[in-house]
């Protein structure tokens, strides 16, 4: 492996000194004072029914803080279908220190993602020397509506502490490159390892490294005429530098797939075709982009809706092709366009879902780290437009704070649905159609505070969405069962059906009740009358061949 350990003796070679000036401090201070403006908010939010209980309220190994059992809990196990140790120990450090007051579980997130911003600030005004465009990237970051989910969730942890151990290994290796010591690049290991051990999704970050050696690095032989950070090397010796971190990110990605397959989180191809997969990927990343240019709309989860139209994957296929061509043409006078888009590209492979774990297509907080590219973009892109146009620092400037201006807003709004379970759920099964997964959700909230019939409504709404949804199934039997006082709820729901007399979800419901109480006979005939009002309705039919077995097999 070919790392220098000694001073850079280089004729062409640049050292960069960051300097903390006086508009560096003001962008800092800037970065600080408004990320904590639109989020202080959260100060005073709840946990959340969704991931929450699980990671932190309902997980007795977290709630009971630092002790041996917890620590070695933390390091050993795959809960929730991932190994991210350094997560875990987050969430157990802060009940220790805070028990389960919310608020402050909020504050460390918070606190997080403003060292994240300053940080991604520090960066790339390293890397780059230009501090405004470095401060918009940062800002623009701090500020965006997507990235809401990531820092207001407080089960997303794993996101603020992976790109926190990000931007320490960037740093590390632009002290690698620029002291060219081994010692820094130690560090760049160390960091990248604490990071995958937050969060699998870093696993792309050897790649990034290489399209940071292209730009703003500049360390690839064919740019040796250019001014850059230090030695110039072939495809080959940048590879072989990186080889320490390849095999990290490989062991990340063989520990999760474990993780995920015994916890069964991965669809299987019979679930979901690789096909559709594809096609979902392609629309997923145009949606994003569409998302970061407009984001309005946001919600927790986006159900998967199948097969996207044929038109839409063609449109996103062609936007795909024509985007990389142009960063390709443009690669020796605009580099950002390459490095930013195949950033995007790149970092959004882990989650896309090729590999399919979970119910959602897309999800907001997956952009957190990929959105960078797309920011490096826009931040270098469009002065480069008007480089030659009088007023063009007058406009960018106005412009820029407008923008920025916008973005607050939207994320200040964005973040007070995040307030507790009941305000999210709700947002997103108004701004989401058929999202069955937040109707129970909401239902269960409802559940929890004692108002049962909201609760039944709303498992009733999720059903009607997906019918053969086990999980609003079960919890519906669990409240009928309390309503009609462990009686029958198979009866208590038929009393239900003829309120709703040609809706064939009611009686499939109904169906599965009686079938579960061994009532067959009566299974049959729910079963018959929902294929009546709906010949298509495959769940139903498989239920029905299937007691029919059951129905020979006693009779024989």
């Amino acid at each position: 492996m070919r790392i220098i350990d000694q001073p850079c003796t280089h004729t062409r070679s640049r050292r960069f000194i960051f300097d903390m000036k006086k508009i560096d401090i003001f962008i800092v201070i800037f970065i600080i004072l408004s990320t904590w403006s639109v989020y202080v908010q959260v100060l005073d939010y709840d946990f959340i029914n969704y991931d929450d209980d699980e990671y932190i309220t309902e997980n007795e190994h977290v709630k009971k803080g630092i002790t041996g059992e917890s620590v070695v809990w933390a390091l050993t196990e795959f809960h929730s279908a991932n190994w991210h140790p350094l997560t875990w120990l987050s969430h157990i450090i802060d009940c220790q220190l805070f028990g389960l007051n919310a608020g402050r579980h909020h504050l460390i997130s918070l606190i997080f993602h403003v060292l994240n911003s300053v940080l991604l600030y520090v960066v790339f005004r390293k890397m780059t020397g230009a501090t405004w465009q470095s401060g918009f990237v940062a800002a623009l970051f701090a500020l965006h509506p997507l990235h809401v989910e990531s820092v207001a969730w407080i089960s997303e942890r794993k996101d603020m502490l992976s790109t926190f151990c990000m931007m320490l290994t960037l740093l590390c290796y632009i002290s690698y490159i620029q002291k060219r010591k081994i010692f820094y690049f130690y560090f760049v290991v160390i960091f990248y390892l604490l990071g995958l051990a937050s969060k699998s999704i870093l696993v792309t970050l050897p790649f990034v490294l290489l399209l940071l050696d292209f730009w703003p690095l500049k360390r690839f032989h064919f740019q040796s005429t250019n001014v850059s950070f230090g030695d110039f090397f072939t495809h080959k010796d940048l590879l072989i530098e990186k080889i320490p971190l390849f095999l990290l990110s490989a062991f990340s990605c063989l520990i999760t797939i474990f993780a995920q397959r015994s916890s069964e989180a991965i669809q299987s191809l019979d679930q979901l075709p690789l096909l559709q997969r594809i096609a979902n990927a392609l629309v997923s990343y145009i949606a994003y982009i569409y998302k970061m240019i407009y984001p309005v709309n946001l919600s927790i989860l986006y159900p998967y809706r199948g097969m996207p139209p044929l038109l839409e994957i063609a449109g996103s296929v062609l936007f795909i092709i024509f985007i990389t061509f142009i960063s390709i043409k443009a690669r020796k006078s605009r580099p950002y366009i390459i490095t930013g888009w195949l950033w995007f590209l790149g970092t959004l492979v882990p989650v896309i879902g090729f590999v399919q774990v979970g119910g959602q297509s897309m999800a907001d907080r997956y952009t957190y780290i990929p959105l960078i590219g797309l920011f490096l973009i826009i931040s270098w892109g469009v002065p480069g437009l008007f480089s030659n146009w009088r007023y063009k620092k007058l406009f960018f400037s106005f412009s820029s704070i407008i923008v920025l201006i916008i973005l607050s807003l939207m994320t200040w709004r964005q973040v007070t649905y995040w307030e507790n379970g009941l305000t999210i759920s709700k947002r997103a099964i108004s701004v989401t159609p058929d999202n069955w997964l937040m109707e129970n959700n909401l239902a269960n909230m409802f559940v929890t505070r004692g108002e049962l019939k909201k609760g039944i409504s709303h498992y009733i709404a999720s059903l009607l969405i997906k019918p053969d949804n086990d999980l609003a199934y079960s919890n519906l039997k669990y409240v009928l069962s309390i309503v009609a006082n462990n009686q029958s709820v198979a009866e208590t729901m038929e009393s239900a059906v003829s309120k709703k007399p040609e809706e064939p979800v009611f009686y499939f419901i109904t169906g599965k009740m009686f079938r579960d109480e061994d009532n067959i006979e009566k299974a049959i005939a729910y079963f018959k009358k929902t294929i009546q009002l709906d010949k298509q309705f495959v769940a139903a039919h498989n239920e029905l061949s299937a007691l029919y077995d059951t129905y020979n097999e006693l009779v024989n």
